[in-house]
């Protein structure tokens, strides 16, 4: 769902939501509204109207596997509620509650964002899956092959080896241990720049490839392989 409001939460709460995995206080008290930018009953009762219409219109799309009503905590409010009602109305897909920060330990999974640190497990999970919804964001920048100049990535490299090779490093040494520990899932950052994120595989323009496809394709089958 697109997310209006704001981000509500300071960096030391996100930290402290990552690394122990306890939810950060509620989402459901007037002092939160006000600091998502949620205080406005009318902005409120759009989005969740505007969610119900999304849900409507997109039920029959079979790329459509999740549900993910709020991503790291921007505009985020009574998810618990919302992710309740979510489940209830779409029993066919799962729900992946608050993506990435401000978990409120309800929802399908437990979701995550990890970008500059080592990949790791929460130490509680709450009964609930485990899933890395974002991680890697390595960086190429492609001259010619660009949307503008700018560069944005959570980890650049100078060159296609580098880049490969840190790729499969991280695939290898990092990603695949989780697997054994209970990781259920895991979405990369991303195949495709877009433009001025330039963390993909294939360059804006689509007419690069920025890594070996064999090397890249058999280092990914150790996952699946799991």
């Amino acid at each position: 769902m697109i997310n209006g409001g704001k981000n509500g939460a300071s960096t030391i709460d996100i930290a402290k939501a990552i690394l122990t995995g306890k939810n950060k206080g509620k989402d459901n008290t007037l002092r939160t509204y006000k600091k998502t930018m949620r205080a406005d009953k009318t902005s409120r009762d759009d989005y969740e109207a505007e969610l119900f219409e999304l849900v409507d219109s997109l039920y029959n799309t079979p790329s459509i596997g999740m549900w993910v009503p709020f991503n790291e905590a921007w505009g985020q409010f009574d998810s618990t509620r919302i992710s309740d009602w979510l489940r209830k109305y779409d029993k066919t897909r799962t729900v992946d509650s608050v993506s990435g920060w401000w978990d409120q330990g309800t929802g399908n999974m437990q979701s995550h964002h990890i970008y500059f640190r080592k990949l790791s497990m929460p130490k509680i999970i709450n009964d609930r899956a485990f899933l890395l919804s974002e991680y890697g964001g390595y960086s190429l920048f492609t001259k010619e092959h660009v949307w503008n100049n700018k560069i944005f990535g959570y980890k650049v490299f100078e060159t296609r080896e580098q880049f490969e090779k840190a790729y499969i490093e991280l695939i290898e040494e990092q990603l695949t241990p989780l697997i054994e520990k209970g990781c259920c899932g895991a979405v990369y950052t991303q195949l495709t720049d877009i433009e001025s994120e330039i963390n993909g595989f294939f360059t804006y323009d689509r007419k690069v490839l920025k890594v070996n496809e064999k090397r890249i394709k058999k280092v990914n089958e150790l996952v699946f392989r799991k």
